[in-house]
């Protein structure tokens, strides 16, 4: 009698020990795993200044662009800034460049310009950048820049985006990007 209850006691226990594992299994992957894929999403683009910090840039304290809107007007992107700066790569025939540039118009829109720095750049013609950027309803500080042996920066994908502060490279992004998003404000945010 004794083996018999123990016997049909395991069996129920085993049950519901199975009965839990299910729920839980269920309430993981519908509440829990959305989250932390959220949160995976911005945790990805974090990186750890200890291995990011290039010293060429730190080392590189600016370099030189001209201006759309003023040919004559040389500019000097502050890689070493105590401020943020956010610099695109983005190219005319670009498509993903131009799909992603309404998403930084929100984000200038929505952020300090006073502590966060935009250089849009790229090494097409002045008249040709003019005459695309007037047919946008685009409000960026767009640059040309020159091709110098020093400019390492070059991307080797359009668009790429750099974000920095003091000399270290935060974030690089090669390709598309939706940059209004609230995992990229706060993520600005973070590194005021």
């Amino acid at each position: 009698m004794k083996v018999k209850s123990f016997f049909v006691g395991f069996v129920v226990g085993l049950l519901l020990a199975t009965l839990i594992v299910i729920v839980l299994a269920i309430y993981t992957t519908s509440k829990i795993l959305p989250r932390i894929e959220r949160e995976a999403s911005l945790k990805e683009y974090q990186l750890d200044k200890s291995i990011i910090r290039l010293d060429t840039i730190a080392n590189m304290e600016s370099f030189r662009v001209t201006e759309i809107n003023d040919s004559l007007k040389i500019s000097h992107i502050p890689l070493n800034s105590k401020g943020i700066v956010v610099v695109n790569f983005w190219a005319t025939w670009c498509g993903p460049c131009i799909r992603e540039m309404d998403s930084f118009v929100k984000l200038s829109k929505r952020t300090d310009t006073d502590s966060i720095d935009f250089f849009f750049l790229s090494n097409e013609s002045l008249d040709k950048q003019k005459k695309f950027i007037q047919t946008k309803n685009w409000n960026l500080p767009f640059y040309q820049y020159s091709k110098e042996p020093q400019f390492f920066l070059e991307p080797r994908k359009w668009p790429t985006t750099l974000i920095l502060k003091g000399g270290i490279v935060y974030l690089k992004v090669e390709g598309e990007y939706k940059w209004d998003s609230d995992e990229i404000f706060l993520f600005l945010g973070g590194l005021k």
